[in-house]
């Protein structure tokens, strides 16, 4: 729910992912960052170390060693690139694919045949990736943060938790390996993103500074522009509301001298939640509302789901149910036409909070039921949440 006493916060680790504030212990052992600071240790769940080699091609875990072999001798699956291309559009920088994967491959017919290419495939990338790490020459390492740069809008959408912490601690290793620290850094940054999205705060913070620290030794102020957004969202999860704007701030000065409008877009939006939690309501819906033109301008499709969802939580914390089921209708819209199954659910429970402030909890339970199951089925923790909104309905 986005308002009342299990409200939703709604920033977006670059894909959508909404979280709960948290208070006490875990507010405690996450809220020492500033952003003067950064830490220069590397985390103790060290991908050097702790990053498993995967069995030899032709294993039972290479369901295809064929095209795993492929995979490593070429750089990139030729198919990969359109289905990244359909999830994500182009890549910022070119040299996140190598080989010729990017002129190469079937392009699939829309979002859902690359998803689904994706999840027939999981297994395989997953296993390429840790085979590139554990081989490491230097052509076939970068296969492994290829990949991890690749598929972060998938592991976004599906979560995977597991499989996305092996390729990013994959990708990791190799970059240590290789001595790029901007790839090591990247990966720092993926895993610092998905530990927000499993309320693991501490874990993100450690990752995240660790980050900074190697980007800036890398000299890559675009990814570094990045990783102090996330610290934003980090901070906002934690209801450290001046800490989050600062980090926002200064990731849009960054966005902006680098020209990278997605991440404006991003950045802008998060800000906006920022502010209506402030009180600033007209400020923030003139900052989503700029994110919705940046969106509308470059095409993108994925982005526009969550930031509908965020201008949803803006009426809806002003009490404005109407113009909230409107923003909730539009997203969940979006979310289904383009597989984004977590925020379906974000659409879902936005829906059934609005829809029991107007028409009572028998009408808001159906909402909230569904959209239990499919978090649920990802293995996110606003399952909980919805539980205990579903609890204190009656019907």
């Amino acid at each position: 729910s986005r308002c009342g006493p299990a409200r939703g916060t709604g920033f977006s680790c670059r894909s959508g992912k909404s979280l709960t504030p948290v208070t006490g212990a875990r507010r405690d052992a996450a809220s020492t960052a500033r952003p003067a600071r950064t830490a220069a240790v590397r985390p103790a769940s060290s991908p050097a170390s702790s990053a498993a080699a995967a069995p030899p091609a032709g294993s039972a875990s290479w369901q295809n060693a064929d095209r795993a072999r492929a995979v490593l001798n070429r750089g990139m699956d030729p198919q990969l690139y359109p289905a990244y291309r359909e999830i994500v559009g182009p890549p910022p920088k070119a040299s996140q694919l190598s080989g010729n994967a990017a002129g190469t491959g079937q392009w699939f017919a829309d979002q859902h045949e690359a998803l689904a290419w994706l999840d027939a495939e999981r297994a395989n990338i997953v296993a390429v990736a840790n085979q590139a790490a554990a081989l490491s020459p230097a052509p076939v390492a970068s296969v492994a943060w290829e990949l991890d740069q690749a598929l972060v809008r998938y592991f976004h959408i599906r979560k995977h938790w597991s499989d996305w912490t092996s390729v990013c601690l994959a990708a990791a290793q190799a970059a240590v390996k290789a001595g790029e620290p901007g790839a090591e850094g990247a990966a720092h940054r993926h895993l610092g993103m998905m530990r927000i999205q499993q309320r693991r705060f501490a874990d993100a913070l450690n990752h995240l500074r660790y980050c900074v620290a190697l980007l800036r030794r890398a000299g890559d102020r675009d990814e570094e522009a990045k990783t102090l957004g996330d610290l934003g969202i980090l901070h906002a999860h934690l209801a450290e509301w001046d800490l989050a704007a600062g980090y926002f701030d200064q990731a849009l000065v960054r966005s902006r001298e680098c020209g990278d409008r997605r991440l404006e877009a991003y950045v802008l939006n998060n800000l906006g939640l920022v502010l209506s939690e402030q009180g600033r309501f007209d400020e923030a819906v003139e900052h989503v509302n700029r994110t919705l033109e940046i969106l509308a301008g470059m095409g993108e499709r994925l982005e526009l789901s969550n930031t509908l969802e965020s201008l949803g939580t803006i009426y809806h914390k002003q009490g404005d149910y109407p113009a909230a089921l409107d923003c909730y209708e539009r997203c969940l819209v979006t979310a289904r036409r383009y597989g984004d199954r977590y925020n379906e659910a974000n659409a879902l429970r936005g829906l059934g909070v609005a829809t029991g402030e107007l028409r009572g909890d028998v009408a808001a339970r159906p909402y909230l039921e569904e959209a239990h199951a499919i978090f649920v089925s990802l293995s996110a923790p606003e399952a909980q949440d919805v539980e205990r909104l579903l609890s204190s309905t009656v019907g």
